[in-house]
């Protein structure tokens, strides 16, 4: 009998052992996920800060763009009625339809017309171009 308890003991130590061995390696194993929360934990909050300052961002973005636009219908308007008061000004003087109706002179017409102008060098070739104005201290041809 004595045999049968010391069998049963050694059963029970290693049982015993065997446990407490897979406790501690489930504690390691918990440390560690415990680690990788509160890394992930930190991580998210980072994350959740930037969000929240691209929202902030976006929401200042909209209401300036609001601004814009809201500004820009105003110019619209106000050229609109610029625009609209230079008609009414033609119409209701002779002498300024008149004045409105008369073709440009043609150094005029020439300082509105140019060639499409592409690039930099494009830009260079037109200003070293023949149809370069003369000074003022020069007769022109007209």
């Amino acid at each position: 009998m004595s045999r049968a308890i010391s069998i049963g003991f050694v059963v029970a130590l290693a049982l015993s052992a065997f446990l407490g061995w897979r406790l501690d390696k489930s504690t390691d194993s918990l440390d560690k996920q415990a680690k990788t929360i509160g890394t992930l934990n930190s991580q998210l909050s980072d994350k959740n800060s930037q969000l929240l300052a691209v929202d902030l961002m976006g929401r200042a973005n909209d209401a300036l763009q609001l601004g814009l636009q809201q500004r820009n219908a105003q110019l619209a308007a106000g050229a609109a009625g610029r625009d609209q008061r230079f008609k009414e000004l033609t119409h209701e003087n002779a002498e300024v339809k008149n004045w409105a109706d008369t073709l440009l002179p043609d150094a005029v017409i020439r300082l509105q017309q140019r060639p499409p102008i592409t690039g930099s060098e494009g830009y260079h070739t037109y200003l070293s171009g023949s149809d370069a104005l003369h000074s003022a201290s020069q007769p022109t041809d007209d």
